[in-house]
């Protein structure tokens, strides 16, 4: 019921491709989703065939890359329920999880949150998988660990909500 519900709302936000959709969750109505549509290149061709994908899960982590260098906007590590997915997402909304600034103090040595932290923020989103220029490519130093979520394949946040 939750993915059907969810992916109707994809559906709605990619329908209408000039405003922005703001969505309050019905349990909770101070969270809410926006999806700016017309940030959404409808101009491609392969714009409608692009799968995507759905996930459930809990933001565990951050690119170290971003914290070190202070990269705008924050790479997020989001790992399934069923620990089968990894993902990393550079256009997460910072608008649903309030993350404590010392969350990310540990960048040095990890990109992984405080373990009291890894099940905190729990997450439904789809996704897809970005075009070319959408791809975050990052110029980062060798002097701190990078290898926590190398292989983490980079997605492009649709929707995403709190749960």
């Amino acid at each position: 019921m939750n993915k059907l519900v969810l992916l109707s709302l994809v559906f709605i936000c990619f329908s209408c491709l000039y405003e922005t959709i703001e969505i309050k969750k019905p349990d909770d109505p101070t969270k809410s989703i926006k999806c700016d549509s017309t940030k959404v290149d409808s101009t491609r061709i392969d714009f409608p065939y692009r799968e995507i994908k759905y996930l459930e899960g809990h933001v565990v982590g951050f690119d170290p890359c971003t914290i070190r260098h202070s990269y705008k906007p924050i790479g997020y590590a989001i790992i399934s329920h069923d620990l089968e997915d990894t993902v990393m997402t550079y256009n997460f909304p910072d608008s649903i999880f309030n993350i404590p600034s010392n969350y990310f103090s540990n960048y040095m040595s990890s990109g992984y949150f405080p373990n009291k932290a890894r099940y905190e923020f729990k997450i439904r989103m789809t996704y897809r998988s970005p075009y070319e220029n959408e791809v975050v490519i990052l110029l980062c130093t060798a002097d701190f660990n990078q290898s926590d979520f190398a292989r983490a394949k980079q997605v492009i946040t649709v929707l995403a909500t709190e749960f």
